[in-house]
């Protein structure tokens, strides 16, 4: 048991690194097929990493991250809702958080397994 436990801890130490979790975010963005198809720019990678590590923002505070202006980063914002990356807890709410949908979760954290119920 202990074994496991130091392997889990190993692993969230490795997939949280900072480092490496910017690395996968940009590396997803930049090449997943169904990112492009649901027309998600690679540039929204730094606002989904900032969710990401700082936890729930005002919605403002991330289309700052996207680096679009106002309107681009609106439409990109409705986008990443649409996709479940970003939650919002009413299409009013003035925050928002990061989702995880298995797919995306799976993508970003290497050799995450999970059971789906």
């Amino acid at each position: 048991m202990l074994d496991v436990c130091h392997d889990q801890i190993e692993y969230m130490t490795t997939s949280l690194n900072p480092a490496r979790l910017r690395e996968q975010v940009v590396h997803v963005f930049s090449t997943d097929p169904d990112l492009r198809r649901a027309g998600i720019r690679p540039t929204s990678a730094a606002a989904v990493l900032a969710l990401l590590t700082q936890g729930a923002m005002p919605r403002a505070e991330f289309k700052v991250f996207t680096g679009l202006k106002d309107r681009l980063a609106t439409e990109e914002l409705g986008r990443l809702i649409e996709a479940g990356i970003v939650v919002s807890s009413t299409p009013k709410s003035r925050t928002v958080e990061v989702g995880l949908p298995a797919r995306f979760a799976g993508l970003i954290f290497a050799n995450l397994h999970f059971q789906m119920g």
